[in-house]
């Protein structure tokens, strides 16, 4: 019976620490898209930076997925920023493989023409 109970009592422990490890990896997402929506925010409403140029200088380009990246601008547009999707008109359905190409190619933002950019990509 002892025996049991601590068979139970370890299954417990891994369980918790699974779900506290999937947690966290929820809530590191959660604080980077958070971040970078706050980051662009920032810059779009200071007249700094808007469109492409803000989210990738928002670290956009660090985001894991496509579906990440379509919370971002979901949560701009949230935030009061309705033109968003107009800097995005170029893009293909997957927003990863545009700004995956920015960082693997080190384009600089000074250099950066974002149609031809998907022009090429979007083919």
């Amino acid at each position: 019976m002892m025996q049991y109970i601590q068979v139970i009592a370890l299954v417990m422990v891994v369980l918790v620490y699974f779900a506290n490890k999937q947690w966290d990896k929820e809530k590191q997402k959660e604080d980077c898209i958070e971040k970078v929506v706050g980051e662009y925010c920032r810059l779009h409403n200071s007249g700094f930076s808007t469109g492409v140029h803000a989210l990738i200088q928002s670290g956009m380009g660090l985001l894991k997925s496509n579906e990440e990246m379509q919370e971002v601008v979901s949560r701009i547009e949230k935030r009061g920023i309705t033109k968003i999707r107009i800097y995005l008109k170029d893009f293909g359905k997957d927003m990863t493989t545009f700004f995956n190409h920015i960082k693997e190619n080190k384009i600089e933002l000074k250099d950066m023409n974002v149609e031809k950019i998907c022009k090429e990509i979007y083919r």
